[in-house]
């Protein structure tokens, strides 16, 4: 959903509001809103913006602040504000963004339902696991390192973090994206992962793209080996995961 379009749907709920509020011989004023009015206000801004824009008004709109949940998050660049509201709303956050930013626990985020790491690094790799995330839906990693400076550890950790997501640890995932990393290795030991339909990984070879293929028997994906091509009968799965993938950045 567009700003507009948010600026449009919050109009349209503060106006019902008024209509019936006029009805009404009693004065009204945001403080008089529905605790359903802002939650549904709530649920179109990001956890910052929220705390913004709408706490220390008063105490009742604090505690509605306070209550919100599967709220979403982006902390960029160590922004010490970011971090602790990521710390007291661990639990109320469904959906988080993390740019290049290492002063944040991951494993705090236990309702997780999206996870999108920007510059990661090897410690937050090594918190994707299921027991951290036992809702993750979504995951995006972008690494954004080449392979000359790619240390063996991180390379270890990434295919240890595909290992688990290619034997069904993670059950609710749908969406994985990994960009920047090194090729996988492939491994005998993939078993499954039939919740996940829409992959971006990158692979060594055309082979190895055949054996996702046979682990995700639901799959929607695009090859990104350099020389591989897209097979004419997935062509309209990888439109529509392009527009999935586009949709999934909004929420």
């Amino acid at each position: 959903m567009t700003i507009e379009e948010k600026k449009k749907y919050i109009k349209h709920l503060c106006y019902s509001f008024i209509r019936m509020a006029n009805k009404n011989p009693l004065p009204s004023s945001i403080e008089h809103l529905p605790t359903e009015i802002f939650l549904q206000i709530f649920r179109y801004y990001h956890l910052q913006e929220i705390i913004f824009a709408f706490s220390g008004l008063n105490y009742r709109i604090n505690s509605i602040v306070q209550s919100v949940r599967n709220t979403s998050h982006i902390v960029q660049y160590n922004d010490p504000h970011a971090v602790q509201l990521s710390s007291v709303f661990s639990k109320q956050i469904a959906r988080l963004i993390i740019i290049k930013t290492d002063m944040i626990d991951l494993t705090l985020f236990s309702n997780l339902r999206s996870l999108t790491l920007k510059y990661t690094n090897n410690a937050q790799l090594q918190s994707i696991r299921p027991q951290n995330f036992p809702l993750l839906e979504m995951l995006r990693i972008y690494v954004f390192f080449g392979p000359q400076t790619l240390s063996s550890e991180d390379a270890v950790e990434v295919d240890d973090l595909f290992e688990m997501i290619f034997n069904n640890a993670f059950p609710r995932l749908w969406l994985c994206t990994a960009v920047g990393v090194v090729p996988l290795n492939t491994s005998n030991t993939w078993s499954t992962s039939p919740s996940l339909r829409f992959i971006y990984v990158p692979m060594k070879c055309e082979h190895d793209y055949a054996r996702i293929a046979s682990i995700c028997p639901d799959r929607r994906w695009i090859p990104s080996c350099k020389n591989s091509r897209v097979d004419p009968l997935n062509r309209i799965g990888v439109l529509f995961f392009i527009f999935v993938y586009k949709i999934s950045q909004i929420f």
